[in-house]
């Protein structure tokens, strides 16, 4: 006891002594040289120690000056500032206590001349020691650091990694007395990071087998320190995310009265099974008491087993599973409906269902709130009930992710009606979460929208917003750049002015500052094209809103448009003049903007494949163009300009957007034919094609129909009039024939039927004989090529016995159907 004590005071003594500038701010670094110490508690977690070595760290890059990090009670030089990092009993007997900080509560206070930097550190995860890579782990501590260095020290972090950090040059560091005790007023400020081993594995690898794991893993830690450095963060458990995906798998044959019952089927028929999409669509029979009963069973089994950690289990998730379709048809579910209303997607006009939601969160609430108070249910405002309700009231204890976004830049009057969709919900009693999707709706052209999107979300706040769940931060720094700075700095800082924001981020480019703003201002006017587009958007992308911005490109940006970017770029580099720093990030803009050209071509090109006079000469620059493209990703892929193995894993997933996959699959082979894009089709609902011979040779033509293979048989002339006449389209089988010629010189050698797609099992006759088959297995192989060897079936020679007769069968029970991509001949040597 005597021991501390004397600690004690001679604490005191070297603080009174520590050194003071002129103006008696704390001085801790003097013509590059250190005049301050940081001292961590005796055994440091690790969030305080990377908060100390990240202090560190940036006052030696402001100043050169190497402050060394010692632990509390060591031996300190009289003379020296100590900026205690995180809780100590130094910090105790200086009256600061840590226990009494609310959640996630930072301390940045200059006290009798010492510096305190500490918060709440206490991990959300019960049995687990604070971690600051762990995103249910609190990092006050983290975050005094970073207020500190942003606020009063000036510095900025453009991006993640050293290239995206501005921190200004001074051989002086001075700190005021500050005297500030906060905590976000948000309880969870989240951009979700994908840069993941499960991402990897699950999406990046299939896409690109080639892409580098440890890159991408080291990309996503440093965006993980960018988003600490943003004070991101969350202060309580809140469970948000498709809660029923694996619920058939553990419950479906014991209680299939759990899950919906549906039509969506192959067969049309009704059944409480999975739909044809799988059973992580299965959606749930939501009016059905059994249910709650297991879900409110379930969650007091998670409190139980968290007794000591309450706030773990204080909430239950319960979103539906993703989708629009496959919701229950049950009469009991369907009571719960308004009828009538409607609600707008992406395959129309259909029964908005928020009323029949709403009511099966009030009845989990209901329950829940008589065993804990203080219990939520969690559900999004989503799909086919993301407006809010019109007859039921929504009860407390009911937590709603609202999942929606005006589009940025905004058609007149969207924002308008966004937010007067949130405050609806709000007038019907929910308490909300902003979950938006719209950082999916950039592409790899630049597009920055940064004070729109942060005004809207400061309106959320205002208007009763509890957290935010953005999906997802997909590293497109180049380009989304400026949307990603501000709309992180507002979840922390909800008073500040979103311009101011936007300026922290523009002047970071110095000299060329109005050159970079000129330049994201072009690019945000330019996508102002997408304005009106949304029907063409979900006719290219065949309902899917992801798909069609990609392939709507090259029908809203030409060749120019990118010519005069990088004239405003080339007028920044020579506004930066001799400024290294400036210079590399404006080099890092134009990095993304090549490779937005070169994504650009890709797409262009690729889409040229479908046209009617695309010939062998298209798929040659096509492929020059896809070579250049996935060697500048590879050039790139280690660097945080964006996400090039996540380009193409979108391309890819999405259909080959950018013909990575052609040009892939043709490598090394000699394309010789591209098949004509004009073929015969024939509808074959009674599936009698097979016995009566439709693949024959000289089969009759005669009651069959002209169509095109560039796009599905819905969005085809001859679909429509099916449409017409049956009132849906069509779904089942249906014929496709057409005829070639082979230049007897391939005689010797292998000939390949390549098709880039088919939507529907496909069965192919050549020549009235089986020449092979493509069923439907996996979920995306109604996307991916494959290739049929005719090597041996093929006809030569002069007239017609040298014609080929080409049958294909497609069996499209559900969606979209058809042959909807070109289909090619190749060659290679036996």
């Amino acid at each position: 006891m005597l021991r501390r004590c004397l600690s004690l005071m001679a604490t005191c003594s070297a603080i009174a002594l520590a050194a003071r500038g002129a103006h008696g701010d704390l001085l801790l670094v003097q013509n590059g040289q250190p005049r301050s110490i940081i001292v961590t508690p005796a055994e440091p977690n690790d969030v305080v120690q990377l908060a100390a070595e990240e202090l560190q760290y940036h006052l030696r890059k402001m100043s050169g000056a190497a402050i060394l990090i010692v632990a509390d009670g060591q031996p300190v030089a009289e003379g020296l500032v100590r900026i205690y990092v995180g809780p100590s009993v130094a910090t105790r007997s200086l009256g600061i206590d840590e226990t009494k900080l609310p959640s996630e509560g930072i301390v940045v206070k200059a006290v009798a001349g010492a510096l305190v930097l500490l918060g709440d550190d206490r991990p959300l995860s019960p049995n687990k020691e604070p971690d600051p890579f762990d995103e249910n782990c609190r990092t006050g501590t983290l975050f005094a650091v970073y207020d500190l260095l942003q606020d009063h020290l000036g510095v900025r972090w453009l991006w993640p990694g050293e290239g995206g950090e501005v921190i200004p040059k001074r051989r002086t560091v001075e700190v005021p007395d500050l005297d500030i005790e906060e905590a976000p007023r948000l309880l969870k400020r989240q951009m979700r990071n994908p840069f993941r081993e499960s991402y990897f594995e699950r999406d990046i690898l299939p896409a690109a087998p080639d892409a580098d794991r440890e890159a991408f893993l080291k990309k996503g830690r440093e965006q993980f320190i960018w988003g600490r450095r943003m004070r991101l963060g969350r202060n309580t458990v809140l469970r948000f995310g498709h809660a029923f995906t694996r619920w058939w798998e553990r419950y479906g044959e014991e209680h299939p009265e759990y899950f919906g019952l549906t039509s969506d089927h192959a067969d049309g028929s009704q059944s409480r099974t999975p739909p044809t999409a799988g059973p992580d669509r299965l959606k749930m029979c939501v009016s059905q008491p059994k249910l709650w009963e297991q879900l409110v069973a379930n969650w007091q089994e998670e409190r139980e087993r968290n007794a000591d950690h309450p706030e773990v289990a204080r909430t239950l998730n319960a979103c539906e599973n993703d989708g629009s379709q496959g919701f229950c048809e049950c009469e009991a579910c369907a009571a719960w409906d308004v009828p009538g209303r409607m609600i707008e997607t992406s395959s129309g006009p259909k029964l908005c269902l928020s009323d029949r939601y709403v009511r099966f969160w009030n009845e989990l609430a209901k329950r829940m709130r008589e065993i804990d108070p203080n219990s939520y249910v969690c559900g999004y405002a989503y799909s086919r009930y993301r407006m809010p309700p019109e007859k039921t009231k929504v009860l407390p204890g009911v937590l709603l992710g609202y999942v929606g976004d005006p589009g940025y830049p905004s058609e007149p009057g969207a924002r308008d009606a966004f937010r007067a969709q949130w405050q609806a919900w709000g007038d019907a009693g929910a308490e909300l979460l902003y979950r938006p999707n719209v950082l999916h709706s950039d592409t790899a052209i630049p597009k920055a929208t940064p004070v729109a999107m942060a005004q809207d979300l400061q309106f959320f706040i205002e208007n009763g917003c509890k957290g935010t769940d953005y999906d997802s931060l997909l590293g497109y720094w180049s380009t989304a750049g400026p949307n990603y700075y501000v709309v992180a700095r507002i979840q922390w800082d909800t008073e500040a002015d979103p311009a101011h924001l936007a300026d922290e981020y523009y002047s970071a480019f110095g000299p060329a500052e109005a050159k970079v703003r000129e330049y994201f201002a072009y690019w945000a006017k330019l996508a102002e094209r997408f304005w009106g587009k949304r029907d063409r958007v979900l006719e290219l992308g065949y309902g899917s809103g992801s798909r069609g911005r990609i392939r709507i490109l090259p029908e809203i940006y030409r060749e120019e448009d990118f010519a005069k970017g990088f004239r405003i770029l080339d007028e920044a580099e020579n506004a930066a003049g001799n400024d290294a720093p400036v210079r590399a990030r404006v080099e890092f803009l134009r990095k993304g903007l090549e490779h937005g050209l070169l994504t650009w071509r890709a797409i262009r090109d690729t889409e040229a494949m479908k046209a009617g006079d695309a010939d062998v000469e298209t798929l040659q620059k096509l492929a020059k163009n896809v070579g250049a493209l996935l060697a500048m990703r590879k050039q790139i892929e280690a660097t945080h300009i964006t996400n090039p193995v996540g380009w193409t894993a979108r391309e890819i997933s999405r259909g080959d957007l950018s013909g990575i996959r052609i040009v892939g699959a043709v490598a090394g082979r000699e394309p010789i034919a591209l098949l004509p894009r004009g073929w015969k089709l024939r509808w074959d609902p009674a599936d009698v094609g097979v016995r009566d011979g439709w693949w024959k040779a000289d089969a009759s033509l005669k009651d069959w129909l002209n169509a095109r293979t560039d796009r599905p048989w819905e969005q085809d002339p001859v679909g429509r009039e099916w449409k017409q006449k049956h009132g849906e389209d069509y779904d089942g089988v249906a014929w496709y024939r057409t005829s070639f010629r082979v230049d007897p010189k391939h005689e010797r050698r292998r000939i390949i039927l390549f098709f880039n797609a088919v939507d529907g099992d496909a069965d192919i006759w050549l020549n009235g004989e089986k020449a092979g088959a493509h069923p439907l297995v996996e979920p995306d192989d109604w996307k991916v090529p494959f290739e049929i060897d005719l090597t041996g079936k093929l006809r030569y020679g002069e007239g017609s016995a040298g014609v080929n007769q080409l049958a294909v069968r497609v069996n499209a029970e559900v969606g979209m159907g058809g042959i909807y991509k070109r289909v090619w001949l190749v060659t290679e040597p036996l």
